[in-house]
């Protein structure tokens, strides 16, 4: 019993072999027919070309197609088809995808007179490589499928009629798009300099700030800073702590980088056609001693898409490629308020441009004179005295009257339809040196606020309680102008 017993195990054994053999030696999956890679005293050149020899060379894919012509020095090369514009293409890189593609090795033989290339993907290949020379032959390599098991793209070569696997370097040469052989960038927008910026967004007011020279160079003009809002708002100092915070800040974080950009013009499929938002920007880029280059004015455009599936695509000035964004990152756009970018003082006039103010409080007129003390001397500033009512006023007392003046505020919009009428808890005309006036009323609208009225237009309302605390304090100075009185 136990010699059959072993008997039969012995042939089960036997059995169990041989089924494994003719599995083993029946299976033929394409990577398995690859023969060994040639040792680097075996090399296979699939293509072995030389620069002097070819007339062009051309890849080509389902995306696009490119053609490579040589130059007038050895290895060196222009893309002819399609046409782009000089200085988008990366010299280096157009060199080196061209010259990689005259000499190709083969990492395996895999089939030679292959019957049925389907199975290697190579029916409807990939990418087709052609290069034409210049005694009219050509050389044509097809790319197929990744071999899932060499982790090798086949390639089949149609002057030797064979299938082979490439190397990694050899492949990716003939991969290479156009998009990778772009000059590298890298843009962050800047956050000092800028001269002007427009932000327009879909179903918003259009914001606009600029500089202009004559705010700091006229002393009439009186600003204290060289951006002012023109839109929506006109001739209104800019806040700058806010003005860094809402835009500079946020915009000048944001990195466009052509290494993640999309290779796409077709911005309609992003959104790009109508934008949601548009910022520009105009800014000046300082003189670089290091390089001798020259101060120089820089102009940006970014056009943002709708929000889309929670990503934000931007198109960044002429700049051909499509940047696509996480929703956080254009956040603040949605968030800038014009009213908080300016300073909420539309009455700032410095003193020593002024000649007179006539101020009205419930009706009865207060004159006030300032009295323009030149400089003793060519380098000294002037001064000036505080005549209210015909009394000079105290030195101090006479600065703590005009900063009530100019110190008014306002802190909100006006929502009114046509100007407020009625009678005007404060009424203030200055009259500037230079023949000039400008006229601030103060009218109330309901019971805490009061109309911020300049030169005739109302855009800002005021607390009514800021107003009577002004009121209080210019009484009481007028009163007796002489005595010196606390802030």
């Amino acid at each position: 019993m136990k010699l059959w017993r072993n008997l039969i195990i012995l042939i089960v054994g036997v059995g169990i072999l041989v089924g494994a053999y003719f599995i083993i030696t029946n299976t033929n999956a394409p990577e398995e027919e690859a023969s060994p890679s040639p040792s680097e005293s075996q090399t296979v050149y699939i293509v072995d070309l030389q620069f002097a020899d070819v007339e062009k060379i051309e890849k080509s894919s389902a995306d696009e197609k490119v053609t490579f012509t040589p130059g007038a020095e050895e290895e060196t090369w222009t893309v002819t088809d399609p046409v782009i514009e000089e200085g988008v293409l990366d010299e280096t890189a157009v060199n080196d995808n061209a010259n990689a593609l005259l000499q190709i090795d083969a990492h395996s033989v895999v089939e030679q007179n292959p019957k049925d290339l389907a199975k290697y993907g190579l029916d409807d290949p990939t990418n087709t490589l052609t290069i034409t020379l210049k005694d009219g032959t050509t050389k044509i390599l097809s790319l197929g499928d990744l071999s899932t098991t060499v982790g090798r793209y086949f390639a089949y070569s149609k002057e030797d009629d064979t299938v082979y696997t490439l190397l990694d370097i050899d492949a990716n040469a003939i991969r290479q798009t156009l998009s990778e052989m772009k000059k590298s960038m890298s843009y962050n927008f800047p956050s000092e300099g800028i001269t002007e910026i427009i932000v327009e967004r879909s179903g918003e007011e259009t914001i606009q700030i600029t500089t202009d020279a004559s705010r700091t160079e006229d002393q009439y003009a009186a600003k204290f800073t060289e951006l002012m809002m023109v839109t929506p708002y006109n001739d209104f100092d800019i806040h700058t702590v806010n003005l860094e915070a809402m835009i500079f800040t946020p915009l000048s974080n944001v990195d466009f980088r052509s290494s993640q950009a999309l290779d796409s013009t077709d911005y309609a499929a992003y959104g790009l056609d109508e934008p949601w938002a548009r910022i520009w920007v105009k800014y000046t880029v300082e003189a670089d001693e290091s390089t001798g280059t020259d101060a120089y004015t820089e102009e940006k455009e970014l056009l943002i898409s709708p929000l889309k599936g929670g990503k934000y695509y931007a198109k960044l000035g002429d700049y051909d490629a499509i940047f696509e964004f996480s929703k956080s990152t254009f956040e603040f756009v949605d968030n800038i308020d014009p009213f908080y970018l300016i300073n909420k003082t539309g009455f700032i006039t410095r003193i020593d441009t002024v000649e007179s103010i006539n101020l009205w409080i419930d009706g009865e007129e207060h004159l006030i004179t300032i009295e323009q003390i030149p400089p003793e001397d060519e380098d000294g500033t002037a001064t000036q005295n505080v005549i209210i009512d015909g009394t000079l006023a105290q030195d101090d007392t006479g600065k703590i009257f005009y900063r009530q003046i100019i110190g008014l505020l306002f802190d909100g919009l006006y929502e009114g339809t046509s100007e407020p009428t009625g009678e005007p808890m404060l009424r203030m005309q200055i009259n500037l040196l230079n023949n000039t006036s400008k006229i601030l009323e103060l009218i109330p609208i309901n019971e805490r606020e009061c109309s911020y009225t300049l030169n005739g237009t109302t855009q800002f309302v005021t607390k009514i309680a800021t107003v009577q605390s002004a009121i209080d304090k210019m009484l009481e100075i007028i009163a007796d102008p002489t005595v010196e009185v606390d802030e």
